[in-house]
Formats: structure tokens, sequence, C-alpha cells
């Protein structure tokens, strides 16, 4: 328990079935890092452009409910954030039941709802990240196929939600029986974080300059690398997450 960072008073039972872990992140090489976040090789060799270093941070549950398993929260490693994210707790939590239910009437929930937090020294809240971004990776349940999917968010406790802009969602891997479906998007700040799927069949997409065409991944789930270098620098009108 104690090389692990878990609160040692706290029993196996308890940190197997906790909803909310904390810890410190780590940095580590783009490869290593991205390997321990459980992507898989085509998508980190896409994913380790977008960082612009060859390091970056990692957080990781390393206890709590089966939930928490496959997040991952990643900040760009940069003399900004060299300033500031090394003193910063991370923390994922699941959702409230309210939080969750008001998720679902946003359309077919496909992940459990997180809360994600930094927290700086004195244990406060960070509201922004001075201009840097983090990488989340969320489980995704769907096959992602023959339907729309987004990533929303919440910053009012589910009073109210919005999309990710689909810029800033750069892969999409669906579930199969070899392996778990995620998702993987940048974001500028934590609040609650869902995957949905709106139940839209959808005709194949004209890919964007540099976008990668819908692959099979092993089991038949969809994979979706959205653009992941030239989108840096484009910025078109924020879409719906398509695949066929």
């Amino acid at each position: 328990l104690y090389a692990s960072k878990i609160d040692p008073s706290m029993t196996i039972l308890k940190a197997a079935t906790a909803t909310v872990a904390s810890g410190e992140l780590k940095r580590l090489g783009i490869d290593e890092g991205l390997t321990r976040a459980g992507f898989d090789q085509t998508t980190r060799e896409a994913l380790a452009a977008l960082f612009g270093s060859n390091e970056l941070y990692l957080f990781t549950p390393a206890y709590g409910a089966p939930e928490l398993a496959g997040v991952a929260l990643m900040p760009q490693a940069n003399p900004v954030t060299d300033l500031t994210f090394p003193s910063y707790k991370m923390e994922v939590a699941i959702s409230s039941q309210a939080v969750a239910d008001s998720a679902a009437q946003q359309g077919q929930l496909q992940s459990a709802v997180y809360l994600l937090k930094a927290r700086d020294r004195s244990g406060a809240g960070v509201e922004n990240f001075s201009g840097g971004r983090v990488l989340v990776k969320l489980p995704y349940r769907g096959s992602a196929e023959g339907v729309e999917v987004d990533v929303i968010y919440s910053r009012d406790a589910g009073q109210s939600w919005q999309p990710v802009a689909a810029e800033d969602v750069v892969a999409l891997v669906g579930a199969s029986a070899e392996s778990d479906g995620y998702v993987a998007f940048w974001v500028d700040h934590f609040s609650d974080y869902a995957v949905v799927e709106r139940g839209t069949r959808a005709t194949t997409p004209t890919p964007d300059l540099g976008t990668a065409t819908v692959a099979s991944s092993g089991g038949g789930g969809a994979q979706w690398l959205l653009g992941l270098i030239s989108l840096l620098a484009l910025r078109g009108p924020t879409r719906r997450h398509k695949a066929s």
C-alpha cells in the first residue's frame, strides 16, 4: 500500500471499491507514458506528434472501482507546465448519481461519468491550466459503429452539458471481445465528463486533409485517429463524431 501511495488505513476491500482515486503525476518519455496509459501502438505513434516534446506527465488511478481503470490524465510537458503540474495532485472520481442521471439525458451513456480535478499544494482546486492542455483518456463501452459519439462535459454539476469540440477529440477506439474501447481528447479545464452515443446511423464521412479514415480493430470495433496532426493547426466548425 505504501509503495502505491494508497492510504495505509484503507483496507484492500475499500481500495478495490473506492469511487475516488488521487495521486501525483509522473514525468515519462512519450512512448512509455502512452504505453502505460493503455494506447495501442498505432495510436501511440499518432498521439506522440501532438505533444511537442519527447516527454509528458501521466496520472492513472492505482486503485479504486473497476470504472476507474482505463482513465488516464496526460498534461503536456513544457516550460509552462513544468512550473505548476509537478506540484498538483490529480483526482479522478465517479460523479454523483444526480450528475450521471443528467448526463444520461444527453444520449446513451457509454462510459461512467467522471469528475476530474487537480489540486494545488494547499488543496485548492485548479480552475485552469495557465494555457496548457491535458490529454484525457476515458473508457468507452460502445462499438463506435453506426452511431454518433460525443464526449460531453458539465462545469455546473450537471445543470448543463456541452460537447468537447470535435477537433479536440483525437482518438476513438470501439470496444471488442479482445480489447477495451476508449476515447482520448484534449481539455483546458477539469469538470464532469462522459461519453454518449446519439444512436444515429451515419454515412462514411469524407475525410479532411490529413485525416485518417476508419480502420477496423481486432474485434471489429472502429478506430478513429481524427486528424491528429493537421487539426492542431486547422480549426474547423464543431461537428459530431460519426462512425459507420
